[in-house]
């Protein structure tokens, strides 16, 4: 049995939050799980990313919803049903996505907008000098700051992935408004990657001092200048890949870096979809011009 699509968790999704003022996304997962009598087939199943197929399309419909306004969040990875969903869960229909683009101009214009975006019919435009300057500052304070982690890290710990993520809230740093970059989030990509660098994994590098794992530092591969510009998460482990000192340099200046961005996302370009986060080719080329 096929696992279900996002849009055929829409009811149990509601359901969930019917009898709770709050609740933790992995009590919603739970919930739907049993609710919906997944199969250990259809819960075994993985995206291109390595995460489970059914934990990404419930994640991708707690975006739908709460763009329809049937649910909030909060706080992350918290929701809670919506007055609007109590009254749609009340009506004991099949939720679909013809109903909530007929009902919610809000849902509507949200799933105009997406289809226009994988169609490719959209423009990402150059960020404000000052933007870029702020996120270039917020990647070298991330690659700071990751070393204070390595410490703690276990090489075969299990990592779980959530697909689609919410955008963090802006922040101010360096005096400029930025978005944070979340350090065990870059530390699971290079684990991913097994700290090698994802250009060719023989390329020389060093090993770290304290952890004895191979030193690769993590880039975003849709730069998070442009974050601004995406519904979803740039910040997410399937936009993080892992490099040498030396190719991470030739990204951001190299002349031929265009030879690595698009090495990189032919083995991404499945991950990203899966997290939301859908460009092509040539406007992902494009970003690094404009920068």
């Amino acid at each position: 049995m096929a696992v279900p699509k996002y849009y055929e968790f829409y009811n149990a999704f509601l359901e969930s939050l019917s009898t709770q003022k709050t609740i933790t996304y992995e009590e919603c997962k739970e919930f739907i799980k049993q609710k919906m009598n997944l199969t250990d087939d259809q819960l075994s199943v993985r995206s291109g990313s390595g995460s489970y197929l059914w934990e990404n399309r419930v994640g991708w419909c707690a975006t739908y919803l709460k763009n329809a306004g049937l649910i909030s969040s909060p706080k992350r990875a918290i929701y809670q049903i919506t007055d609007e969903g109590k009254i749609l869960l009340e009506e004991k229909i099949e939720i679909t996505d013809e109903l909530l683009v007929a009902r919610y101009p809000a849902f509507a214009l949200f799933k105009n907008r997406k289809n226009k975006g994988n169609k490719h019919n959209y423009i990402l435009e150059k960020p404000d000098e000052t933007v870029i300057e702020a996120e270039r500052l917020a990647d070298e304070e991330l690659i700071d700051l990751i070393q204070e982690d390595f410490d703690k890290i276990q090489p075969d710990r299990q990592i779980i992935t959530f697909g689609p993520r919410e955008k963090a809230t802006p922040i101010i740093l360096h005096g400029r408004r930025t978005f944070p970059r979340n350090r065990t989030i870059a530390i699971n990509a290079l684990s991913l990657a097994k700290f090698l660098c994802e250009v060719n994994p023989e390329h020389p590098t060093f090993i770290r001092r304290t952890t004895k794992l191979q030193y690769t530092e993590p880039h975003h591969l849709i730069p998070m200048a442009y974050q601004d510009q995406f519904d979803m998460s740039l910040d997410v482990e399937e936009n993080i890949v892992s490099l040498c000192c030396t190719c991470h340099k030739e990204i951001h200046y190299g002349e031929y870096s265009n030879l690595i961005v698009e090495k990189l996302f032919k083995k991404r370009k499945e991950s990203l979809k899966s997290a939301g986060i859908d460009v092509d080719l040539e406007q992902l080329l494009n970003l690094y011009k404009l920068l």
